[in-house]
């Protein structure tokens, strides 16, 4: 089966920590893999999701699950605090999974944090374009 992109969003890889509020008031330390202007994915062992997922016995299981999420982004940016639909699973390894979320509520001036981040982002890949065209 072929994998259609319907995603009209740019998507980042990266390598930013996060905390992940859970359901019990606790929170995980995880790492964001992959981020854009309307999700991310999240990298977590399989222990994590029964955290996650607390209620996958739910009567309702579409219901979305929402998650808090603080986003640590690298300096000169502040991090960034959302709260996030987790959308799918996705299995990595034996012991990794990674969790596609989508945002759903911007928290403070998150919005415009990570607005600003994700376009040094884009730039830099621009940038970084144009020098391997000029190269070659």
């Amino acid at each position: 089966m072929e994998l259609i992109e319907r995603r009209m969003a740019s998507r980042y890889d990266v390598n930013l920590l996060a905390d992940v509020g859970l359901s019990n008031d606790e929170q995980l330390r995880l790492s964001v893999c992959n981020i854009s202007a309307t999700g991310m994915r999240i990298i977590t062992s399989v222990e994590n999701l029964v955290f996650l997922f607390p209620n996958q016995q739910r009567e309702n299981i579409i219901d979305t699950i929402h998650l808090n999420v603080a986003v640590y982004l690298p300096e000169p940016f502040v991090k960034a605090d959302v709260i996030v639909g987790a959308v799918y699973t996705q299995r990595l390894s034996h012991q990794q999974f990674s969790v596609g979320c989508r945002f759903e509520r911007f928290l403070q001036n998150s919005a415009s944090v990570l607005a600003d981040y994700l376009f040094s982002i884009a730039n830099d890949d621009f940038q970084r374009n144009q020098v391997i065209r000029i190269s070659q």
